[in-house]
């Protein structure tokens, strides 16, 4: 006696999740590749902010769009290659590089009539020109020598004197390189002198003479002849004198009983500087236009 199987219906064999043509991983991959391009060119170039900003929606969309290609088309390597684009590849991301190389290798700009100029290396220093062409080196080495010895005569001719008890105050001292503003230093040099200070002063007119020819007479022997006065007169009471010369200035304060001596110099190209050193550097920057600066250089407050 034969048995009959009975069969339900067949069942439908299981369907994949299909996307639009345009989830294809290889699709998704170009589009990462050309956003992660601009990216790149858009910190290269300094794009404003409002292309960044496009940037960085197109950057969202194509990542979200990749992993929707990923997931859909179960691609192992190509829609995991348009997401590692997508991250890698966004103007966020290349900004953060960007900052990262600047602060190593300083300021770099590309250009198509320029290519790819290295400002790390720009002798001059960002918004400040010579006066004169900068060809002699100067000893600045001499120079803050110099600058010690006369203000210690100022300061012994008063502690003899009157019995001054001096302080050394805090602040720059000594030579340092003046940076040019893009990530390097320029071929300039500044001097500052440490600051003396003392509150022994009484306000008597001996004292006062003393003080101010002996200041004088250091300041003459820097060759520092224009004298001005800021504020006040320290020949009859509290004020501010200074004498200044080419690129120099010494300063004199007094206020009630403090009496405060400073002295700051540049900028000055650098001794070690090789002659024509400047010039023929420049000239690789010749009608360059100047890249915003990433630092301020600190060039001496002297006018």
């Amino acid at each position: 006696m034969s048995t009959a199987t009975r069969t339900g219906p067949a069942e439908a064999p299981a369907r994949s999740i299909r996307f639009p043509l345009s989830l294809r991983p290889a699709t998704v991959l170009v589009a990462a590749a050309i956003v992660a391009v601009v990216s790149w060119m858009s910190v290269a170039f300094r794009a404003p902010w409002p292309i960044v900003a496009v940037l960085t929606v197109a950057a969202l969309a194509v990542l979200v769009w990749a992993s929707l290609s990923a997931i859909g088309r179960r691609s192992l390597v190509v829609a995991p290659l348009a997401v590692c684009l997508a991250v890698m590849g966004n103007p966020l991301t290349t900004a953060g590089l960007g900052s990262y190389v600047e602060r190593h290798a300083g300021v770099i700009t590309l250009s198509l009539r320029d290519g790819i100029v290295l400002w790390k290396a720009y002798p001059g220093i960002a918004g400040w020109e010579p006066s004169t062409p900068a060809t002699q080196p100067v000893d600045t080495t001499g120079l803050a020598m110099d600058v010690q010895r006369v203000l210690r005569d100022v300061v012994g001719e008063m502690s003899d004197a009157y019995g001054y008890v001096w302080q050394v105050g805090d602040g720059q001292v000594g030579i340092s390189i003046i940076a040019n503003g893009f990530g390097g230093g320029s071929l300039f040099e500044r001097v500052d002198a440490p600051l003396w200070q003392t509150s022994d002063f009484d306000g008597s007119p001996a004292q006062r003479a003393t003080l101010v020819a002996s200041t004088t007479a250091s300041a003459e022997e820097l060759g520092l002849t224009t004298v001005a006065d800021p504020s006040g007169d320290v020949g009859s009471a509290d004020g501010i004198r200074t004498w200044s010369g080419e690129a120099q200035r010494l300063t004199l304060t007094i206020d009630d009983s403090t009496v405060t001596l400073t002295y700051v110099g540049g900028p000055f190209l650098g001794s070690t500087t090789l002659p024509g050193e400047y010039l023929r550097g420049m000239q690789g920057f010749a009608d360059l236009p100047l890249p915003p600066t990433i630092e301020e250089p600190n060039i001496p407050d002297i006018e």
